[in-house]
């Protein structure tokens, strides 16, 4: 059975083009780039992979490039785009189960670029990506280090830092810093909830404070869990995992 691969994008040249040379090897549905179609077909046809052309498109959709990384972190993508976006679009998708491509494509090298993205996912499972919002830097080396053999880990050391990153990364769990100087974990909290595009990533408060008005205040954000100060490698483990679902 040949594998299935995802088209996204208008049917100009450049995917027609690409069409033609994949077709025989691989099996292909062809979408716009709309993210509610796409994100249907991907439910129903479950491709191998997905290549997305961005040449024709007014502007970049960023959304859609952030629900790729955030809804399906396993799944490899060819994106071919102009220079002019490249650099906007790999901010979002960065690692190795993305290649980029810009005109003039190379449709010769097209079917082993696909082998090779493919082969990459398979060879190498991804990991889930954890953003850790703390103003110390202890914690932070701390963290990554109980975490980094499992998960992948972004760091930031303040809330502006922190809200900053999990817009560009759609990390998959937030683990933040309860007191902090200027903007805190509350504030940063609640600027998280309103934006579309970190309002669902799931939050773990860290706080050395353990007094039960700073318990209730945590609780009353309906957070994902909180760990106390100073960290316990193995409860920090359990925490991100049940929290993750792995």
């Amino acid at each position: 059975m040949k594998e299935k691969i995802l088209m996204v994008g208008k049917l100009t040249g450049v995917l027609t083009n690409i069409h033609e040379t994949i077709e025989s090897a691989y099996e292909v549905q062809l979408c716009d780039l709309n993210l509610k179609s796409v994100s249907g077909l991907v439910k129903v046809i479950r491709p191998a992979m997905m290549i997305i052309c961005t040449i024709g498109e007014y502007e970049v959709d960023k959304e859609f490039f952030y629900w790729l990384r955030r809804e399906h972190p396993g799944l490899p993508a060819m994106i071919i785009t102009n220079k002019k976006d490249e650099e906007t679009i790999h901010r979002i998708c960065q690692g190795s189960k993305y290649i980029f491509l810009c005109p003039p494509v190379d449709l010769d090298t097209i079917l082993t670029r696909c082998v090779e993205l493919m082969d990459r996912s398979t060879l190498k499972s991804t990991k889930k990506h954890i953003l850790t919002i703390d103003d110390s830097p202890t914690v932070l080396r701390n963290v990554k280090a109980i975490l980094e053999d499992k998960y992948d880990v972004y760091l930031a050391t303040g809330g502006e830092m922190g809200i900053k990153k999990a817009m560009e990364a759609a990390p998959d769990l937030i683990l933040l810093d309860y007191e902090m100087p200027e903007m805190d974990g509350r504030e940063t909290f609640l600027n998280l909830q309103v934006e579309e595009k970190t309002e669902g990533i799931p939050v773990v408060f860290l706080t050395s404070v353990a007094d039960q008005k700073r318990v209730t205040d945590v609780a009353k954000m309906h957070p994902a869990g909180y760990i106390l100060k100073p960290i316990d490698a193995d409860i920090l483990l359990k925490t991100v995992k049940d929290v993750l679902g792995d």
